[in-house]
């Protein structure tokens, strides 16, 4: 098993630089930000190890990715 995982929140403030970046979309409606879809692998070393466009991937295969990236040890940025 995993020790622990992180999912990152981002302040208000850099939403809108972080958005840009991972190329997402977004707007607010009925007080909720709505946005379109992306997920990113980031390693402890805090660098982009892999780039999830869309929705077309499942959960078993970011599960992989991850065992994948741990094997390959530092070098990996894991």
């Amino acid at each position: 098993g995993y020790k622990r995982w992180e999912f990152a929140a981002i302040p208000s403030g850099e939403l809108k630089n972080v958005a840009l970046f991972f190329g997402l979309s977004y707007w607010t409606e009925g007080g909720q930000i709505i946005h379109s879809m992306s997920t990113a692998l980031v390693g402890p070393n805090q660098k982009l190890v892999k780039w999830y466009f869309g929705n077309d991937w499942t959960p078993a295969q970011l599960v992989k990715d991850v065992e994948t990236l741990a094997a390959q040890g530092p070098a990996a940025g894991v």
